[in-house]
């Protein structure tokens, strides 16, 4: 018997991205955040409320890393609580060296390990916008946050919102 997490959002992203700062400013959680990858070892859950008292939940997935999809480091254990959410947050660093990169590493990992998960509703979200070398390829296919501040955070609820309604 295998247990996967189910939610209503999962927040995917590389190793050190903001996932689980984000997860913290959402859900009002209280997830280990640090500045080292690998930070989060097992996928995190918090519940949201909205102005009109319901809730939602969202889950915060460890780092998926390339090769993921074929059981480097933990990826396959990670992957598979993705498959129970309903939506997806991908979180980029918006300071990386190659963002667009990035975002392909995890739409590539999961192609591979299921890629009927790339047709669930999903958010690009472009995080650290408060920190020098940020900067935004994606244009506005994106909501632009900073997960540590806040910045952004209310547009990135707003969108939320209208996906889980949809």
């Amino acid at each position: 018997m295998e247990l996967k997490i189910l939610s209503d959002i999962a927040i995917i992203g590389l190793p050190n991205s903001g996932k689980s700062t984000l997860l913290n400013k959402l859900a009002g959680t209280h997830v280990k955040a640090a500045d080292y990858p690998f930070t989060t070892l097992t996928p995190n859950i918090g519940v949201k409320r909205d102005e009109k008292m319901r809730k939602f939940t969202i889950c915060e997935i460890p780092g998926i890393t390339e090769g993921a999809s074929e059981g480097k480091g933990l990826g396959l254990l990670f992957l598979r609580h993705i498959e129970r959410a309903k939506a997806l947050i991908f979180l980029i660093d918006g300071t990386s060296e190659n963002p667009e990169r990035d975002y392909e590493i995890l739409l590539k990992e999961i192609k591979k390990y299921n890629p009927r998960i790339l047709k669930k509703k999903h958010i690009l979200v472009l995080n650290k916008k408060d920190l020098d070398g940020f900067r935004n390829p994606f244009k506005n296919k994106v909501i632009e946050v900073s997960a540590k501040t806040g910045e952004g955070l209310n547009e990135l609820d707003e969108k939320i919102k209208e996906l889980l309604n949809e």
